[in-house]
């Protein structure tokens, strides 16, 4: 589409130096049309935001006019005949050179540079880069209908090269700024996201640890349990073993830690949180259906269950008055995970998402999903949708 687009552009200067020589001032009239044309060309071809592509075309735009100018300047001191004649076989020979020549440094920038940038940057960002290149676009039409007018001046075909050229730095210079801006915000957020992992192996660690020292208290008990059985044994005293052993079943608590999927990184996560919940009386509803492997890394679903039910489990050890529970439900099926975790409150104040929801959030972009945090009443409701990659 763009080179049928292009062949239409040089058969317009064709038809327009033959028909009307003194014309020119129609040419940046038909140049803009001819970038409207384009510019929808490009939103038919490429699947990405508005902003990206205005973007990308604003670099190929301002790449293009000094292919242009520069190859018309030359054509205009090589053959003196060809100034007033914009489609002149030299002068599209030179421009196919050019571009020839300078097309495999223009893919490297965009293949090294600005691609990466695309899964960096959101479309705020895109949209704030793109007022330099407005209007460096608006200077420049309006300058070339007046460079045109006067090929052979070569102070204003230097002044004219070096506005496309400051466009051209300038869009690369803010690009380059924000990216890094971006790439720092990136940063941090990974070390908060980082800093959060630890906690969450620091609690494992020393929630494991408790077991441990509570299997040997466990194993130091059953050694004298045994011993009080032998005995009542070699008494041949069955009653008393009966009763001991009655005593012994109701002094055992309740077996509270089940597991509660076969994702190991989401169950022991998951598990510790609830029991603090119970600990402070909350009541439990909770379902999660996951496999061991669920085609998203651990490292980010810890983040997105440990975050949401760590909020939970403080919110109800908060709770003061009123039923205290947690409820949730998890699933992954047909492409996408999708979790959704009410929980009790009796704070009324409406906070801002703090660093453990952006982090939740994060991932969910990551992922193509979304997320979602409302209060309703005295229930605080959670919920995220994470898109699973399938496996080619």
């Amino acid at each position: 589409m763009i080179g049928g687009t292009t062949l239409c552009v040089a058969a317009y200067y064709t038809v327009r130096n033959y028909l009307m020589p003194d014309g020119r001032w129609l040419d940046s009239i038909v140049l803009i049309v001819f970038y409207l044309i384009y510019m929808l060309e490009y939103i038919i071809a490429f699947r990405i935001s508005f902003p990206k592509l205005l973007y990308i075309f604003m670099v190929v735009q301002a790449y293009s006019n000094i292919i242009n100018v520069t190859a018309k300047y030359i054509d205009v001191k090589l053959f003196p005949g060809d100034v007033n004649v914009m489609a002149a076989v030299p002068y599209s020979c030179m421009i196919l050179g050019m571009m020839l020549v300078t097309l495999p440094f223009l893919y490297r920038l965009f293949e090294k540079r600005i691609q990466p940038a695309m899964d960096g940057l959101g479309d705020r960002s895109f949209w704030l880069l793109c007022i330099t290149p407005v209007l460096f676009l608006i200077i420049n039409v309006f300058y070339s209908w007046f460079y045109i007018e006067n090929l052979n001046d070569d102070r204003i075909f230097s002044i004219y090269i070096l506005v496309l050229l400051t466009g051209l730095l300038t869009y690369f210079v803010t690009f380059r700024a924000v990216l890094d801006s971006s790439m720092k915000v990136r940063l941090e957020d990974d070390m908060r996201n980082m800093e959060h992992q630890l906690s969450l192996q620091a609690a494992n660690y020393r929630h494991l640890t408790d077991n441990i020292e509570g299997i040997k208290t466990a194993r130091h008990d059953m050694r004298h349990h045994l011993t009080v059985i032998m005995g009542y044994a070699e008494a041949k005293d069955t009653e008393g073993l009966k009763k001991y052993l009655a005593d012994y079943l109701k002094s055992l608590p309740d077996d509270n830690e089940q597991s509660v999927c076969l994702n190991y990184a989401v169950d022991t996560i998951v598990r510790h949180y609830l029991s603090r919940a119970r600990r402070a009386g909350a009541e439990i509803d909770v379902k999660i259906v996951l496999p061991q492997s669920v085609g998203i890394p651990d490292m980010e679903l810890c983040i997105v269950f440990g975050n949401l039910f760590e909020n939970a489990a403080c919110s109800i050890e908060k709770q003061r008055a009123g039923h205290k529970f947690i409820h949730a439900r998890c699933s992954a099926a047909q492409g996408k995970m999708i979790l959704t975790l009410d929980n009790s409150t009796d704070s009324k104040e409406k906070s801002e998402p703090g660093v453990g929801q952006t982090s939740v959030k994060g991932v969910a972009e990551r992922h193509g999903g979304c997320v979602r945090f409302e209060q309703e009443g005295d229930i605080y409701k959670s919920s995220v949708l994470l898109f699973i990659a399938q496996k080619q």
